[in-house]
């Protein structure tokens, strides 16, 4: 384990900011981070979103982690939690389905039971209607969208789940 005896030491020295043991620790549990996401039977894009935010939420959480010698079961129980939850969630298909394969002006242009979401699309931000767009319409992949957007890749995926949250709930309260 390189120059740490144990998993808890690794965890101690990511705490004070050693960045060789933080990329340790995800040298460590990604493989068991990716198989327990895949489990999930979720698509490769929402296994990337999910690994990318149980990261983030570890850096949230590392010092409150009270057991670091049990780092697995926390990762393994946070990795669970964050694929059913992704797993919940309308997928992009669910949405394409609502816009049909045309864009959304489109779409609304040959279907007026439409208007609803295009008016939803309408009052989202300009960030938000962009990335959807690429997402779904242009279909683009998450480099391309990451080079376009300058937005990091790993924060895509949330992101879009953000966005098509707020575009449910102005669907919702219109």
């Amino acid at each position: 384990m390189d120059q740490w005896s144990t998993i808890a030491d690794m965890v101690e020295a990511a705490r004070q900011g050693d960045a060789t043991a933080w990329a340790r620790l995800v040298d460590e549990f990604a493989p068991m981070v990716l198989a327990v996401a895949r489990r999930h039977r979720l698509s490769q894009a929402d296994v990337d979103d999910v690994f990318q935010v149980v990261w983030i939420r570890l850096v949230e959480n590392l010092d409150r982690i009270r057991e670091p010698a049990r780092l697995a079961g926390w990762l393994s129980i946070t990795t669970r939690r964050e694929a059913l939850r992704v797993a919940a969630r309308p997928t992009v298909t669910e949405f394409t389905d609502l816009v049909g394969d045309d864009s959304a002006e489109e779409a609304v242009m040959h279907d007026l039971d439409h208007a609803e979401v295009l008016t939803a699309l309408k009052r989202l931000d300009q960030r938000c209607r962009d990335l959807l767009d690429a997402i779904i319409v242009r279909e683009l992949s998450y480099d391309a969208i990451s080079t376009q957007m300058q937005m990091p890749v790993g924060s895509i995926g949330p992101t879009r789940q953000r966005c098509l949250e707020r575009l449910r709930q102005s669907m919702v309260t219109a």
